[in-house]
Parts: C-alpha cells; structure tokens; sequence
C-alpha cells in the first residue's frame, strides 16, 4: 500500500464525551483546569489531554458542578487520505 500525495480530504469530526457524577470541582478549581498552567499536579491528565488534542487541531472542554460530576468533551477532525494497492505482477 502506498500513501498517494494527495491532499488529505476532511470527512467530518470525531466527538468524545466523558462524563461522571463524582464530586465535581468548585468555581477556583474548574479555572485550574481550564487554565491548563500545569501548577496543579492532579489535573495533569487533563492538561496533557489537552494539548495532544489541540495538536490534532481539535477543542477540549470541561465543564463540573461541586457535588454533581464533571464532564469532558472533546472534537477532532477526521482525515481521509488518498492511498493506491500495490500489488505484485
């Protein structure tokens, strides 16, 4: 199989969600995470989730309500690419 020089053709977006009803983050520790600074150790899940997705050219977002749950989503775009079958004659 041989990957043609084609542009690659954007075929629509993947959405992730991850959601749960933990015990949520309060107003300060949702700008935290937002924020992404990497001062806070345990939201560095997180922070790396976000910059490999914004690597892909895709968004992240985190949203929480102390005592309900948190949730996450993110997009990113998926790509086709042209590729030819090369058999043996």
């Amino acid at each position: 199989m041989k990957l043609l020089n084609e542009e690659p053709k954007q075929i629509g977006s993947i959405v992730t969600i991850v959601q749960d009803n933990g015990m949520g983050l309060d107003v300060n520790e949702q700008d935290s995470v937002s924020e992404g600074d990497g001062s806070a150790k345990k939201y560095s899940g997180f922070n790396m989730a976000k910059v490999l997705t914004n690597s892909l050219g895709g968004s992240i977002n985190f949203k929480s309500e102390s005592s309900k749950g948190s949730c996450v989503t993110f997009e990113v775009q998926a790509t086709t690419y042209a590729v030819k079958n090369l058999e043996p004659n």
